[in-house]
């Protein structure tokens, strides 16, 4: 599912371990290992003597590099991150392994890395398919969008444009994944405030007229935020129903496109059509609890312009009270309660 903040599209998604201290082959540990240094020079040797029964079979270096690659992705899918991460590292240091395994080696161990939020050491491992001469044009486009959404997580949304660019110009390159980096590339213009060239990048999915439709629900989304922050209200308000009307949008863009189109008609002094829309986002089934907070809380500073507090403290009591709401979205809510609350009365001195 396209998240429109955004996580990497993976090759393989795995976790890996937090190590801290030496061991005897640094270039085959993990960063982090709850492993104790007995127990990791245990397991390298056990892939150390894997390589060499492999080598007495007279395995020829190629096919080594495959199973070392093929045995990395089932130890990382059955949660055996460190076995992985050895498996990978012993293939990327290999003296003549093929470039193609090489690379799709790094790209893997760079995604571990990232997902366990390492992006530094991510980037330096998509770099370097990157920089490789002969590595896979598949592969160095995956890797260019890996990277581009690191930095981007990163906030360096200069890197992450230039990333998202190359991925937009490689030829005959995954339609998909060009989709994808011109959605993020329009959304790192957006952090930028580049309304301009945000609104390009998410108008030339939405015109290809073949992009899925949860990529199409997010490029109107992000174009009709666009569309606000640029001033363009009526713009924005047309996005934003075209993502809402859009048949098997997910339910996320669909909730936050309602948050948004309501909080555009209440900036117009349109009261009764934004009450409507914070009302749907509200009772819309699966919604995520951040979403519907928020149409809580907008929907209690309406009541409170309507100078109906009854109803408004009735609302963000309900943001209080509920779970997995970002703390900002509750803090607001206390705030407004708190206003609403009347004045603690004062004792008056008793007369002598």
């Amino acid at each position: 599912m396209f998240c429109r903040h955004g996580t990497l599209t993976l090759v393989v998604s795995f976790f890996l371990v937090v190590w801290g201290g030496d061991v005897l082959r640094a270039d085959l540990t993990p960063p982090g290992s709850t492993k104790t240094k007995q127990e990791m020079r245990d397991i390298i040797k056990g892939e150390e003597d894997f390589v060499a029964s492999l080598r007495a079979k007279e395995i020829d270096t190629a096919g080594i590099a495959e199973q070392l690659l093929n045995r990395g992705v089932s130890y990382g899918l059955d949660g055996d991150t460190i076995r992985a991460y050895i498996d990978y590292t012993m293939l990327i240091e290999m003296k003549d392994a093929p470039a193609q395994q090489v690379a799709l080696a790094l790209l893997v161990r760079g995604t571990a890395f990232s997902e366990s939020g390492d992006d530094t050491r991510a980037i330096a491992d998509f770099s370097r398919v990157i920089d490789m001469e002969d590595a896979p044009v598949e592969t160095v486009g995956q890797a260019l969008f890996n990277r581009g959404t690191a930095y981007r997580k990163a906030a360096d949304h200069q890197r992450a444009i230039a990333d998202f660019a190359k991925v937009i110009g490689i030829k005959d390159f995954s339609i998909r994944q060009v989709i994808d980096a011109l959605i993020y590339r329009g959304l790192s213009y957006e952090q930028l405030k580049d309304t301009t060239n945000a609104v390009a990048d998410f108008t030339r999915v939405i015109d290809m007229g073949y992009a899925p439709v949860e990529k199409l629900a997010v490029a109107y989304l992000s174009r009709g935020v666009s569309f606000d922050h640029g001033g363009d209200a009526a713009s924005a308000i047309a996005d934003y129903t075209r993502a809402i009307e859009l048949k098997n949008a997910q339910v996320e863009v669909v909730a936050e496109a309602l948050v948004h189109r309501g909080t555009a008609y209440r900036k117009g002094g349109d009261k009764t059509r934004a009450m409507a829309d914070y009302a749907q986002a509200i009772e819309l089934s699966n919604a995520p609890a951040a979403w519907v907070a928020q149409a809580l809380v907008a929907r209690g500073l309406l009541y409170e312009e309507e100078k109906d507090p009854t109803r408004a403290t009735a609302d963000y009591t309900k943001v209080i009270e509920m779970p997995d709401v970002p703390a900002n979205v509750k803090q607001e809510a206390q705030s407004s309660l708190d206003k609403l609350k009347p004045p603690a009365a004062t004792s008056q001195p008793a007369a002598k």
